[in-house]
């Protein structure tokens, strides 16, 4: 992989950008609002209660996060193999008639019933007969993969902080996960992407963000997807009861947090939502599996691969 290449994957933001899309998780469904302003002086020692008000005491943000000013983190995962589309390949490959589901037919089979999304994971054929996997392997083991080339790249391009998308939507954890199995220590590259990333960035004396995007794996990235009647692939394909689904979220970040330690920890779409995207109506939150729901046949999700920000 090229740097330039490696630098059009990556997503750039601003220190504020991050911040701002940070917090647009906002409180749950039937919490308190947040209040305009903290009742006392912000304090860096507070003991914080479970209260938004509690929480509103912190002070917004440190030092060095506003001076930072620009930051790269990035998409990269089993979504990625194909090379082909963008990262909502996981999703686009089962909507009947899109230009990534005539491709992945074509090269695959039918999603559906022949290659899966979680194929890209384990690993299997494709029709020309290829083993197709994502499976990088670390430079320092005879393969291609320097993640400290990665984060030498970034900061001389003048980042301060950066780091790895953990879970895109697709449930696929990229850390050493109790609680997922579907995790890239277990599954594909037998590789703690998290902590080897995480390692790389400190190195280069860049703070470390971590993207969380997982709450849209439940909430209808994969809602084309056909009910699953085994119980790990419903955890990968957000078919979870949504009780369950919604303590596997906390879980997860839990795990991050925990194992990694970030000084920037961003959320991508909130859990008192549907997941709208795009005029999408997304899965609504249910207490029941989707085993018994009924997904729509179509996608507005633009083809040419469009940021949504």
């Amino acid at each position: 992989m090229t740097n330039r290449s490696i630098l059009r994957a990556a997503t750039a933001l601003t220190a504020t950008g991050a911040l701002g899309l940070g917090l647009l998780a906002g409180p749950p469904a039937g919490a308190s609002p947040r209040t305009a302003a903290p009742s006392s002086p912000p304090t860096t020692t507070a003991t914080y209660e479970p209260t938004w008000d509690s929480v509103n005491q912190h002070v917004a943000s440190p030092e060095w996060f506003k001076d930072a000013k620009f930051g790269i983190y990035w998409h990269w995962g089993a979504f990625t193999t194909p090379q082909y589309g963008h990262e909502w390949y996981g999703r686009e490959m089962y909507v009947n008639g899109s230009g990534i589901n005539n491709h992945h037919r074509a090269t695959y089979g039918d999603p559906q019933t022949e290659w899966g999304y979680e194929k890209f994971i384990d690993g299997g054929v494709d029709k020309a007969g290829n083993h197709v996997q994502f499976k990088p392997v670390l430079k320092s083991e005879g393969g291609k993969f320097d993640p400290d080339e990665w984060a030498r790249l970034f900061k001389q391009a003048g980042a301060r902080f950066g780091g790895p998308v953990a879970e895109h939507h697709d449930g696929y954890s990229m850390w050493d996960s109790e609680v997922n199995e579907w995790n890239s220590a277990d599954r594909g590259p037998k590789l703690d992407l998290l902590k080897i990333f995480a390692e790389a960035i400190r190195k280069q004396d860049m703070k470390l963000l971590v993207a969380m995007h997982h709450s849209f794996n439940y909430n209808g990235f994969f809602r084309f997807v056909a009910p699953q009647s085994d119980p790990s692939l419903r955890k990968l394909y957000g078919q979870l009861p949504r009780e369950e689904a919604d303590q596997l979220w906390f879980d997860k970040q839990k795990e991050v947090i925990d194992q990694s330690q970030p000084d920037i920890i961003w959320n991508d779409f909130g859990l008192d939502s549907p997941g709208y995207c795009h005029g999408d109506p997304g899965r609504a939150p249910s207490t029941s599996s989707s085993a018994s729901t009924s997904w729509p046949t179509t996608s507005t999700r633009p083809s040419s691969g469009a940021r949504r920000w």
